[in-house]
């Protein structure tokens, strides 16, 4: 037998394509869907003729295939049934077929009438059975009746259901209330599966989305990880490059930014100010314009020599806010230039180039105009300067001489011999009234063997020399009169206004042109001679030192050393050009370049470095501490400033600031988290620190391990926690020691100030106590006596001589509104207050 044959069918349905051709299928789908076990596809195996066909060459072969494999015959029974060819076919074969097998009888439209009395249906009344089934049946036979379910084939109608059961019960050959019943076990198992299988289902789901969101957040934290180890990388390689190449360090930090904030990256960003922007180019002459807009930098020419091709000169106009270039043109020479400068009264730009000095008109930027030659050096210019009106350029060059020009015609006025003939480097400053000049001159008789060598290549301020400064009345410009000397021997000086600044070997000095030099400025780590210097407007000074540093002052009001900036010491020693803006911001430097090497040999170019400095009265962060991972509520630095101390949510933080670029951890202390008030001793080798109801005195002594000397509770003596049940602790929110160290005093939330004396050991309890309020407070410089001040408009000053018995002296007022907080300046003799009112009193 074929393959195809070993298969068996449970029924075979016959039916009218015309009529039935939807009840056909449909009965077919219910007896498989009947009573089936949820894990298996059909309950049963039904033929319905093309529904269950293969492809095949031929029709009727397939049918009487599935006749032959088939145990039950269901005829769907009508009119139009029973006039089918192909029905009448089907029903012939079955009856042909051996054993004999039943016929199922469901009717889809006319009329079945049993004759009891012929044992057959009745041939006139019947009309839905064909006549070959006459005589058939020995017995009436069932059938189901499908015609009131014509119109809706549901398996939910109740009347199809039936019927489906009924057929599906005789093709079983079991009780039909039994099948009804196994189909209402089977849908039940089916829905348990179906919620069993969604269950399992929701649950793999959730695995799979806790496994995929475990996955993301593993990959986030690894490429997290994997940025700040690279930012972090990146910021140590800037520092590793700064002060060699400080653009490459600007580019590298800004990457650093970009990929991650990380606490090395924010404190790179926050010291960023004081890496240099850089112009690569090999200048040899700087000059700012008045208004700081324009930087001219020059190229010095050089004529060709063995090994060394020939350079022409080349002067540039930069834009100070992005460095870009306005113009620039050739000198088409190989002549040298050492010295340029720009008008303060006009657009006009001198460029001193070998003996000559060129003016250019730069009032269009971009298009800038030769205005005139001055002609009348015997030897290279040095030094040009324009008086403050414009109106007089002053030139001294290498053969000794010192002239004077009428800016208005390029005339000459005058010309005076400073020097003998070879004068190696010129500088020179007119005072703010313009009717004085300074002039420094170098002769070649002054110099070294190296220096002299160095000379024609170096620009003028470049050169340590130790001569004395001259001054010049120039109020006639056609008969300048020599005035008087500064004798002291200085290698350097600047001048800007009325103030006067010297540098002789690693001594920076302060003065006037009139009374000479006679402050010295701070040194710092200086440990070689200075090579450059100069002074801006706004009275900061700045200076190279041949150690590798520049170093900045802010004269005024405290003489202080407010930086030193690194540079390599190749650029220290070969310092090009020197310069301030006008406003003091900014502050240029012309050297042979980052990467020169020992001897500054083998390079083709040199290397601009502009730095952007702070405003002196808004001083720059040198770094950032970032350590905390909640908002800092208290700083405090120690009196020395070498020790800081930061709170926040997470503790309390001591650090090492004596080195302001690289703060250093010393300690950290947790369980201090919720100090209110922190404070150091005079001294600094103790620190006062509030808690919940009490105040603890540390010894910082070895700020890296403190340790604890003493715990004050802070008495109820206002009655604060009286008759409650519950825990209750007076919380001190200010600290203030007197200047000898020996008194502490405690503010706390039911204005009581609390006195202890910090030298006994054995006393815990305060020796005085105050009734004020005290939500700051402070002792006045070198005298017992205490300031305090609450929520009120006034400030209590307490004399604590004897502090078990403190005395009122006096009571501020004048502010309309609260006073949160007040200071004493360092003597004592001024008292400031600052109110809620938007006031400060003095």
């Amino acid at each position: 037998m074929p393959v195809a044959e070993q298969a068996q069918y449970d029924a075979f349905i016959s039916y009218s394509h015309t009529l039935d051709g939807q009840i056909g299928p449909s009965l077919r789908d219910g007896l498989h869907r009947f009573a089936r076990p949820w894990h298996r596809l059909r309950a049963l195996r039904v033929f319905c003729d093309r529904r269950s066909m293969s492809a095949n060459e031929g029709l009727w072969a397939s049918i009487e295939s599935a006749l032959r494999r088939s145990r039950c015959f269901i005829l769907l029974a009508s009119p139009e049934s029973a006039a089918s060819e192909w029905v009448r076919r089907e029903v012939a074969y079955w009856q042909g077929l051996e054993p004999r097998r039943p016929i199922l009888i469901a009717v889809t439209g006319g009329e079945i009438v049993w004759d009891a009395q012929t044992v057959d249906f009745d041939s006139e009344l019947t009309t839905a059975l064909p006549e070959n089934l006459r005589g058939w049946f020995s017995e009436e036979p069932l059938w189901v009746d499908l015609t009131k379910t014509r119109q809706d084939l549901s398996p939910r109608d109740p009347d199809f259901l039936d019927a489906i059961a009924t057929l599906s019960a005789a093709v079983r050959g079991v009780d039909k209330d039994e099948l009804i019943g196994e189909d209402h076990r089977q849908h039940r198992k089916a829905r348990r599966f179906r919620r069993l299988a969604f269950a399992a289902l929701s649950v793999l789901t959730v695995v799979a989305l806790a496994a995929a969101t475990t996955a993301l957040v593993q990959r986030s934290q690894a490429i997290d990880q994997r940025d700040t180890a690279l930012a972090n990388q990146l910021v140590a390689e800037a520092g590793n490059v700064q002060d060699s190449q400080p653009g490459l360090a600007r580019q590298l930090i800004a990457a650093a930014h970009h990929l991650k904030r990380t606490p090395q990256v924010e404190s790179a960003l926050a010291a960023g100010g004081l890496i240099p922007q850089e112009i690569h180019v090999d200048a040899s002459a700087l000059a700012y314009s008045a208004d700081g807009e324009i930087l001219a930098v020059a190229r010095s020419g050089r004529p060709e020599a063995p090994g060394f091709p020939a350079v022409t000169g080349h002067v540039w106009l930069y834009d100070t806010d992005d460095l870009t270039v306005l113009s620039d043109w050739s000198t088409d020479s190989t002549a040298p230039i050492a010295t340029a400068a720009i008008s303060p009264a006009a657009p006009l730009l001198a460029v001193g180039q070998a003996g000559d000095i060129v003016l250019w008109d730069i009032t269009n930027t971009r298009q800038p105009v030769k205005r005139a030659l001055l002609s009348g050096h015997r030897d290279d210019v040095k030094a040009v300067e324009f008086s403050p009106d414009g109106l007089l350029l002053a030139s001294g060059g290498r053969d000794g001489a010192l002239r004077l020009w009428n800016v208005s015609d390029a005339s000459t006025l005058a010309e005076v011999e400073v020097e003998q003939a070879g004068a190696a480097a010129f500088s020179m400053r007119f005072h703010a009234n313009g009717t004085r000049l300074a002039v420094l001159s170098t002769p070649l008789r002054h110099l070294s063997a190296e220096a002299t060598k160095a000379a024609t290549d170096a620009a003028s301020r470049t050169l340590a020399t130790g001569m004395p400064l001259r001054t010049w009345d120039v109020s006639n410009p056609r008969a300048p009169q020599r005035t008087s000397d500064i004798e002291e021997k200085i290698d350097f000086f600047d001048l800007a206004g009325e103030r006067l600044v010297t540098a002789a070997r690693r001594d920076v000095r302060l003065g006037t042109i009139t009374t000479g030099t006679n402050t010295s400025l701070p040194s710092g780590r200086a440990t070689g001679s200075i090579t450059a210097l100069a002074h801006s407007a706004g009275g900061q000074v700045a200076a190279v030192g041949d150690d590798g540093y520049v170093r900045l002052w802010d004269p005024a009001p405290s003489l202080e050393l407010v930086d030193e900036l690194p540079i390599p010491p190749t650029d220290a020693e070969n310092v090009g050009a020197f310069t301030f803006s006008p406003s003091g911001s900014r502050l240029a430097m012309a050297a042979p370049g980052g990467n020169a090497g020992q001897r500054a040999t083998g390079i083709a170019g040199g290397t601009v470095r502009i730095w952007h400095l702070a405003d002196s009265r808004e001083r720059r962060a040198f770094a950032a501490i970032t350590a905390h991972t909640s908002e800092v509520s208290e700083l405090v630095a120690s009196p020395d400033r070498h020790t800081l101390v930061s709170v926040g949510g997470d503790g309390l933080k001591l650090w090492d600031i004596s080195n302001p670029h690289a703060p250093r951890s010393l300690a950290n202390l947790p369980e201090a988290k919720s100090a209110a008030a922190v404070a150091f001793s005079p001294n600094g080798k103790s620190l006062a620190i509030t808690s919940t109801g009490t105040v603890r005195l540390l010894d910082l002594q070895d700020p890296s391990s403190p340790r604890h000397l003493a715990v004050w509770q802070i008495p109820d003596t206002r009655g604060a926690c009286r008759g409650r049940d519950l825990p209750c602790a007076i919380e001190p929110v200010a600290l203030a020691f007197s200047s000898d160290g020996r008194l502490l005093a405690v503010g706390d939330i039911t204005a009581q100030i609390s006195i202890y004396d910090v030298t006994s050991s054995v006393a815990r309890q305060p020796v005085g106590t105050i009734h004020a309020n005290a939500w700051s407070l402070a002792f006045v410089p070198n005298k017992p006596v205490l300031a305090a001040t609450g929520l009120s408009r006034q400030v209590e000053l307490w004399d604590v001589t004897h502090p078990a018995a403190p005395e009122k002296r006096a009571v501020t007022g004048g502010h309309t509104y609260q006073i949160p907080d007040f200071s004493f300046s360092p003597d004592g003799s001024l008292f400031a207050t600052a109110s809620r009112d938007g006031t400060v009193r003095l």
